[in-house]
């Protein structure tokens, strides 16, 4: 093989007599299609991130498409005052006593303090004028009846 190697020309005019040149031009060679491998790799990885946030956003734009087509504006509004009340917006900045009801219980902000009066989702809650909040339930466990009600002034 060595013989046929020597009388085998790269080019034209030199036969392949130097083996170590030889192997220097092919480990450089690798080293060459090594980093091109990286570079194509860096290149993919963009890529599959590009993909990745596209696909994101498009599913996001169909949920809120979906979203505004199919909820109740009451209802999405009741989400947002939500979201904001977890803020620490959830009571309006009125001086004074302020009643409320919330889906647990009865709230009564006064003075900056706040107290709630709880009670299930369930029960009955009824508002009298802009001055009282009353909630009644019926406890399943002992059959008593709660009658909560709260006064402002």
């Amino acid at each position: 093989m060595r013989r046929q190697a020597e009388t085998e020309t790269l080019t034209s005019f030199e036969a392949i007599a130097d083996w170590t040149r030889l192997e220097r031009e092919m480990v450089g060679n690798i080293a060459v299609g090594l980093a091109a491998a990286r570079c194509i790799d860096h290149v993919k990885k963009g890529r599959k991130l590009l993909v990745g946030t596209s696909v994101a956003a498009a599913l996001t734009l169909v949920f809120a498409l979906g979203w505004s087509t199919h909820i109740p504006r009451e209802q999405t509004e009741r989400i947002f005052r939500s979201i904001r009340g977890l803020a620490g917006n959830d009571l309006p900045q009125v001086t004074g006593t302020v009643l409320r009801s919330l889906p647990d219980g009865v709230a009564v902000r006064s003075q900056g303090s706040v107290l709630t009066i709880l009670h299930p989702r369930w029960a009955r809650v009824s508002v009298t004028g802009g001055s009282a909040v009353e909630a009644r339930f019926v406890d399943e466990d002992t059959g008593q009846v709660t009658i909560t009600s709260v006064y402002g002034q």
